[in-house]
């Protein structure tokens, strides 16, 4: 019967194969796109680097200014309030739906899953508290081999003693 295996652990065996072809020079690792990227003065001007979710599921990266809480993508302003945004390698990322005017917010998806009883925040602590407490089969004194070894010289001991061999 096979197990099923976790999303968790379909995400390691990913990772790990994407590792192993960037260590075998077969694939490149991701950079960012040169018009996205955002140093630190473009960072102390507002600048944030914006993550567009196009209409036919493709997406584009671009670096965009903050200012009075919107950013004007293509003539449009959109929210963009320290609620909706994430961080990558310190600076700011913002995650926009081309159809939303508002952009994903960690906090609305970490209560709707919350309110639809799929956070797995709860069941880590609930798993580890488990996992903590669980009975473990300790070994006593010897194990099964060492019975066995054990059993084997004291009846080569007691063998060599019954045909008079000398010890000493």
């Amino acid at each position: 019967m096979e197990e099923e295996t976790t999303v968790k652990d379909l995400l390691k065996q990913l990772v790990e194969q994407n590792n192993k072809l960037i260590d075998t020079k077969e694939a490149k690792p991701w950079k960012m796109p040169w018009k996205a990227k955002v140093n630190k003065a473009r960072v102390r001007q507002g600048y944030v680097t914006v993550q567009i979710i196009k209409n036919n599921n493709s997406m584009d990266i671009i670096k965009a200014p903050i200012q009075d809480g919107t950013i004007l993508i293509d003539g449009i302003p959109r929210i963009s309030t320290a609620e909706y945004m994430l961080n990558y390698k310190n600076k700011g990322w913002i995650i926009l739906p081309e159809w939303s005017l508002k952009p994903f917010s960690s906090v609305d998806n970490y209560d709707k899953t919350e309110q639809d009883r799929m956070n797995v925040s709860g069941r880590r602590v609930v798993l580890a508290k488990l996992e903590k407490e669980a009975i473990k089969k300790t070994k006593g004194r010897f194990s099964m081999i060492g019975w066995i070894i054990l059993g084997a010289v004291v009846l080569g001991v007691g063998y060599y003693l019954m045909k008079g061999g000398k010890i000493f």
